[in-house]
């Protein structure tokens, strides 16, 4: 059976193959000219794949006869699409406003699905544009792929001039000037049709390289391609400070050079340090290199760490490593500093520090590179014929040597590389930028790099400059001349040099720190600045967390959480109470302000980072890795609820109030009410009157109840011998439970008798329900045990008669006298004053109000954790609970004010819960009283445990406000981002 079917596939493979072929051959008799055009694109398909100066990517350039070799594909960097925030201001394309990002992608796979947007590809220097635009090209022409869009890689320096003498110049010519075209057997005429067609895609790369004399007019040529009739998927790519606003009007769309993540960095050290020992005969002038041990040291070096995800320096980082056996750099400029030494160096395999600066040789060639460097740069040019430059720096030097071999001995080495025939150029624009800075330091030129502040071009020199002598005259110039860029790069400069350990004038470093401080508007640049130095200073220390995770070293500071505040502030939001700690770090906050934090975080450009909060996981190995049990210190995570805090031992919990600290709070709010009730007494109306004779009758009938059940159970007791002591225990428990009924009856009396407000009352009457005797015995008949339940039932509702009657007649009090009253006074109001109106009494008297007045109400809210944003859904759960709860309610009078009344009091806590007003504690300590007023008219009507639970969650989250603004609640929360490169 099995051998039938294998015929039969086998069968059907060949059926296919002819079919296919035959239409083939149909296709060239009928369309000989499709055909041909077919064959050329996979030829050129293939120059591009195979071209070996595309696909092959050195060490940073380094050249060796047997060094290793690796794909431009082994470090492909990542994208980030970059969109501009709903509301904010209109910004050029390359501008500085924070905007949302994307998470990373993968630039041949965004260009599969769409091939007619037009793309701005912004990167630092050394990021790896050129070698993201090479290693997207190869895999768009991997085998088998031609359906995938056709790359068209230009390189527009190289082309400046001749756009700019002749802008009619059409896009085909200057593609097939390309060197890896020139030899091919494409034409002008094939490159011209594929650019006709949407599923081509054309990269333009260094822009920002172009002479700045060329640069509007190349620009202008650029717009004109994606203006005309082509179709296709454009690219332009280059540093930010490359372009201009209003720059490349057709590339609207940016994409931002990630960084490389850990993992990445990881994979790319193992790949060189795998190919380089895999190499036979290659010499490693560190035999002591090994992958692991580097990026351990990378991960205890933080500075190191980020420089490593920028691709340049990463290889550079892997190259010393490899040649030099020393410690860590310290700095970019110094990492440049080694390497150049690797590859002027006659020996290249250096065994101590002073080697190559004690030899006249590497002292020659240094020499000579940093003029030709430096004239370069004054020049803005980044292609030159070799030997005629070299010979003119020779001659400028007065230096006796042969051009050709400087030249050969530069390539030679791998700091310069032939760009076609007849031009060379540096390896990387950023070596050429060094050079030219340790020229520019040897020859004392600071007054050039103070004249060319506002240029881009010169921009990563003077970085580089500042690196290496004293950066205070081009960073007095930034800050004399003021503006969001200059800025920028005074703080550059002032960092690169610390890096460096050179030390700052306390002057001018105060002036950084004034600039930080300011209260820049937060849609200028100067704002956008001083966050992105702020953000650095804070966050940029990481370290492993577990596998690829990296957590923050430091918690969010207090200086970056006032930049953060600015924009609250203006946005008209109040932010809560918080405090800092003696770390300086930020401590409190409510969980919707750390997630509003953390979303402002995020729409600075981390170069493909984004920063989250830790899971409840990863909030625990910090906490018990940076503090001990007895620090009561939480942190904020990411829980499956939301955004919570996660403490570290207990007792310190920061939005859960303890039973003692509830009941003290309530008590004082009770004890500040006595203002409030005096407005309201007046005259007592006859149906108030009557239900206070009800609840005497009530309270002087339950008396009489328990002092005839008490006298029965002594009579018994005498009767049977047991009254002198001889009692057994269980007539002990019900003599003492009965004396403790009327103890507790005595005193509810006594309340009464100094009208004492109605809810405190109700509270004492649940007391009394505890001491009820339970059974009939010793004496005692079930007559005497169902009385004294019936009259307990009945002063209960005596009072709550009472107390709908006087709340619906101090409401009525109210709205003729307030009527434009705040609606939390009177809703407060509402619970406070009603009272027991005895005869000649004028309402209730405030006093005081024990704790024990309303143990439930404490008890039930105490060690609920509630924040400050589930207040007002509660209390919208709790109206939904009240109009069921209102069925069982005689007065539904009654039960419809109290909704009304809760209505009202979150009308009046929501601005301040939102944030969008200042905190009102006096707001919120009414709106408690008036919930404990409902939690305990609730409880003495049988009300359902839901509602009942409800109030009290409501009155834990209000108590909880008012507790960590006062400082009786510790607000001891920090926020430790992690770092995610997903």
């Amino acid at each position: 059976m099995s051998a039938i079917a294998s015929l039969t596939v086998g069968w059907n493979i060949w059926l296919w193959s002819a079919t296919a072929f035959a239409a083939v051959v149909v296709l060239c008799l009928f369309d000989f000219g499709r055909f041909l055009e077919f064959a050329y694109r996979s030829r050129y398909r293939g120059i591009i794949h195979k071209n070996s100066q595309l696909n092959r990517l050195q060490l940073a350039g380094a050249r060796h006869p047997a060094g290793p070799t690796l794909s431009v594909a082994d470090i492909y960097v990542d994208v980030q699409l970059r969109t501009k925030q709903p509301g904010s201001r209109d910004q050029p394309a390359f501008g500085p406003t924070p905007s949302s990002s994307s998470h990373r992608l993968k630039l041949d796979e965004l260009l599969r699905h769409d091939d007619s947007s037009a793309y701005s590809i912004r990167g630092r220097p050394g990021d790896g544009k050129t070698t993201l635009l090479r290693a997207t090209a190869i895999k768009l022409t991997e085998p088998g792929r031609v359906f995938r869009p056709l790359p068209v890689l230009v390189v527009l320096p190289r082309h400046a001039e001749a756009i700019a003498s002749d802008d009619s110049i059409g896009l085909a010519e200057v593609a097939m000037g390309e060197p890896w075209l020139r030899t091919s057997p494409i034409t002008v005429d094939h490159m011209r049709n594929w650019l006709r067609s949407r599923r081509v895609v054309v990269m333009l790369d260094g822009l920002d390289e172009v002479e700045e004399a060329h640069r509007a007019k190349v620009t202008t040529w650029v717009d004109r391609i994606r203006a005309g009739n082509f179709r296709g998927s454009l690219i332009v790519a280059g540093r930010p400070q490359g372009f201009n606003p209003g720059m490349l009007a057709q590339a609207p769309v940016i994409l931002d050079i990630c960084s490389l993540s850990r993992s990445q960095i990881r994979l790319f050290i193992n790949k060189c340090f795998s190919a380089a020992r895999g190499k036979s005969g290659y010499d490693i002038a560190n035999p002591a290199a090994d992958p692991v041990d580097l990026l351990g040291q990378l991960d205890n070096n933080p500075h190191m760490f980020d420089l490593a995800m920028t691709p340049l320096l990463l290889h550079i980082i892997v190259y010393r490593d490899l040649y030099l056996p020393r410690g860590m750099s310290g700095s970019r400029a110094q990492l440049y500093e080694e390497f150049v030494e690797i590859l002027l160096h006659s020996r290249r395999t250096l065994g101590g520090a002073g080697e190559a600066s004690a030899d006249p040789e590497f002292l020659r060639k240094l020499a000579i590179m940093r003029q030709l460097a430096f004239e370069l740069m004054v020049g803005q040019d980044r292609y030159f014929p070799a030997r005629e430059r070299i010979g003119e720096v020779l001659q400028h030097l007065g230096v006796q040597a042969d051009p050709h071999e400087v030249a050969t001995d530069a390539h030679q080495h791998g700091l310069l590389v032939a760009v076609d025939g007849a031009n060379s150029a540096f390896a990387h624009l950023s070596f050429q930028e060094y050079l030219a800075a340790s020229h520019i330091v040897e020859a004392d030129l600071s007054d050039l790099l103070i004249a060319n502040i506002s240029s881009g071009w010169w921009r990563n020199t003077t970085i580089l400059w500042a690196a290496q002598t004293d950066p205070e005259p081009v960073i007095a110039a930034c800050q004399h001349q003021g503006g969001g860029d200059a800025w920028e790069l005074a703080i550059d400069c002032a960092n690169e040099a610390a890096a460096r350990g050179f030390a700052i004038d306390k002057f001018l470093k105060g002036r950084i720190e004034d600039f930080l401080e300011r209260d820049h508007p937060p849609s200028s640049d100067e704002y956008h600045v001083a966050c992105t130095e702020v953000i650095r200073r804070n966050l940029q220390q990481i370290a492993p967390l577990h596998g690829e995770v990296l957590a923050c070293k430091s918690p969010v500071g207090m200086p970056l959480w006032r930049l953060r505040e600015r924009v609250e502030w203006r946005q008209q939001r109040h932010p809560s109470a918080h405090r800092q700690a003696r770390d300086a770090s930020l401590r409190g906050l409510w969980p919707d302000e750390v997630g509003e934090f953390r979303n402002w975080l995020n729409t600075f450009d981390h170069r493909g980072f984004t920063y989250r909060l830790p899971t409840e996981k990863e909030g625990r190995a910090i906490l018990r890795s940076r503090w001990s049990r007895k620090d009561p210190v939480g942190l904020w995570v990411q829980s499956q609820s939301g955004i919570r805090p996660l403490y570290l031992g207990s007792g310190n919990e920061g939005f859960a109030a303890t039973e003692p600290a509830l009941g003290r709070l309530l008590g004082a709010d009770w004890s500040d009410t006595a203002g409030l009730i005096g407005h309201l007494q007046g005259s007592v109306s006859p149906a108030q009157r009557n239900a206070a004779r009800m609840v005497t009758e009530s309270m002087h009938e339950l008396l009489e109840s328990i002092t005839s059940a008490q006298e029965t159970v002594k009579s018994h007791a005498i009767e049977h011998g047991e009254y002198a002591g001889g009692q057994t225990q269980a007539a002990q428990e019900q003599s003492a439970r009965l004396d403790r009924l009327l103890n507790g009856a005595r005193a509810l009396a006594q309340q009464v008798q100094e009208r004492t407000s109605l809810f405190t009352a109700l509270g004492s009457v649940e007391e009394l329900r505890d001491d009820l005797p339970s059974q009939a015995r010793f004496g005692l008949t079930p007559a005497h045990v169902n009385e004294i339940k019936r009259q307990v039932n009945a002063l209960q509702a005596a009072m709550l008669s009472a107390y709908d009657k006087t709340f619906q007649e101090v409401h009525r009090r109210i709205n003729v006298r307030h009527p434009a009253a705040p609606l939390v006074t009177p809703a407060a109001a509402l619970l406070l004053a009603p009272g027991l109106a005895l005869e000649g009494g004028r309402g209730p008297v405030p006093g005081s109000m024990p704790v024990s007045s309303a143990p439930y109400i404490t008890k039930e809210a105490a060690g609920l954790p509630l924040y400050p944003e589930d207040v007002l859904s509660e209390l919208d759960r709790l109206v939904g609970l009240l109009r069921v709860e209102v069925k069982k309610w005689g007065d539904q009078r009654t039960a419809r004010m109290l909704i009304a009344m809760i209505g009202d009091l979150r009308t009046t806590v929501a601005p301040s819960l939102e944030r969008k007003t200042a905190l009102d504690r006096g707001s919120l300590r009414i709106a408690r009283l008036a919930l404990v007023g409902l939690v305990t008219r609730l409880h003495a009507g049988a009300a359902s445990a839901a509602a009942v639970t409800s109030c009290c969650r409501c009155i834990a989250g209000l108590a909880i406000i008012e507790m960590r603004t006062s400082g009786d609640l510790t607000m001891n929360e920090a926020i430790v981002f992690v770092r995610d490169d997903r």
